[in-house]
């Protein structure tokens, strides 16, 4: 059984097939990570990957497992809210506390909750 489409000059006849097979055994994958951020912390992340924070200075940051701060990396990436960066994926800043992400810790709530406008 086929579907047809009707174009300018011609139909087609275009034939359905499946995709795949039934599925069985169902695996839900990586149940195990918290897929949830709040717009806050994504403003954060996002800011402190601007920054250079190293990947384990925003792992420790955030208390999260890496796995889950990748997804929210790919994510903004996919918005295009974050792009490539001095230092690659591992950052340029990687001892102590640096002194543009004190003042993010601070700004950043402000931003969002409309403080500075």
């Amino acid at each position: 059984m086929g579907i047809f489409l009707n174009t300018t000059n011609y139909s087609r006849k275009i034939k359905r097939t499946p995709i795949r097979e039934p599925r069985k055994n169902r695996v839900i994958v990586c149940e195990d990570l918290d897929f949830l951020w709040d717009e806050p912390e994504l403003l954060l992340l996002e800011k402190m990957w601007e920054s250079g924070a190293s990947f384990e200075r925003i792992t420790e940051r955030f208390g999260r497992d890496p796995d889950e701060i990748f997804l929210a990396l790919f994510h903004l990436a996919r918005e295009d809210k974050i792009s490539n960066r001095r230092g690659g994926f591992y950052g340029f800043v990687t001892k102590g506390f640096p002194e543009a992400e004190k003042n993010l810790l601070w700004i950043v709530p402000q931003k969002i909750f409309g403080l500075f406008e």
